[in-house]
């Protein structure tokens, strides 16, 4: 039984591990964009904060920080760090890491380290790669 549920996970591993390379694509490609529409958004915000509406200039503000690449790429690549724990998770099942030895520890990936270790690796990708464009 176990046998089977393996093998009807594995395409399930290898169709998640694609939308994870799919997602790390698009999010590469729409950071120089939406640095680009923060920039604007937070100069057209000044603008109208010492022309018109404080108000007005505030929600410009806020929009220009969901824009920025701490807000909703910082988002996308939590979400894609979930997918990806999921998908190692369902790996170490159709893998099935056994310890070599007694007191080995077991081949798991705690979603904390994943995500500290993923957010340390995609954060500098990110910072590197805007850096040298």
């Amino acid at each position: 039984m176990k046998t089977v549920l393996k093998i009807l996970v594995a395409p399930v591993t290898l169709t998640i591990s694609l939308l994870v390379w799919l997602g790390i694509l698009l999010i590469d490609r729409a950071v120089l964009l939406f640095q680009i529409a923060s920039g604007i958004l937070t100069a057209l915000a000044v603008l109208v904060l010492l022309t018109t509406s404080v108000t007005n200039g505030l929600i410009l503000l806020g929009i220009a920080l969901a824009v920025s690449p701490i807000g909703l790429p910082m988002l996308a690549v939590k979400l894609l760090g979930c997918l990806q724990s999921i998908n190692l998770s369902l790996k170490g099942f159709v893998h099935s890491c056994k310890a070599p030895y007694k007191n080995a520890p077991r081949c798991l990936v705690t979603p904390g380290r994943f995500f500290k270790t993923l957010d340390t690796v995609v954060g500098n990708w990110f910072y590197w790669r805007s850096a040298y464009q």
